[in-house]
């Protein structure tokens, strides 16, 4: 399974102690949110960052798979387009 990158948005602002925790992320500031950008290997390390946020005490409002580049979603699109034409007996 190849790596996804996931948007993980939390309540509230991270703090410096926040930020420190997820230094291995991207990591954007709202006024009244706070989200995380990362590239992960597999559902096993998305685990271990959604532990981490709830370790923090923060309160997890999304969690979402970033689109890959676009000249994958073309390829992705070519393929389903190529099935979509093929007709049935």
């Amino acid at each position: 399974m190849p790596s996804r990158t996931y948007e993980i948005t939390f309540v509230g602002q991270a703090d410096t102690v926040a930020r420190a925790e997820f230094d291995d992320c991207e990591v954007s500031v709202g006024p009244d949110i706070s989200t995380l950008l990362r590239e992960l290997p597999d559902q096993g390390a998305l685990h271990w960052l959604i532990k981490r946020i709830a370790d923090l005490g923060l309160e997890l409002i999304d969690v979402s798979v970033v689109a890959p580049p676009a000249d994958v979603r073309h390829e992705t699109s070519s393929c389903q387009q190529l099935d979509s034409g093929q007709q049935t007996d």
